[in-house]
């Protein structure tokens, strides 16, 4: 049985500020902490993370996970 690692896998969920797309999508926590928009899956609409999700919910989850001495860095 293979085993995932929780900050590859695309649990964020946002949805897509394109009102032609309209659709939720969803990205890693990597994808999260990587920069500081992500793209639509569906149409490639940019989306402001700090829009959606802070440094608290971030840390919460890797918590969660069982990370412990993590450095997410400096977030807007």
């Amino acid at each position: 049985m293979p085993v995932f690692d929780p900050l590859t896998l695309s649990v964020f969920a946002f949805p897509c500020p394109n009102p032609r797309c309209g659709k939720n999508f969803h990205k890693s926590l990597i994808d999260l902490v990587m920069e500081n928009t992500v793209s639509c899956d569906f149409c490639g609409s940019k989306v402001n993370v700090a829009e959606h999700y802070g440094k608290p919910e971030l840390e919460e989850f890797l918590v969660k996970n069982g990370y412990r001495k993590f450095h997410l860095g400096k977030f807007k």
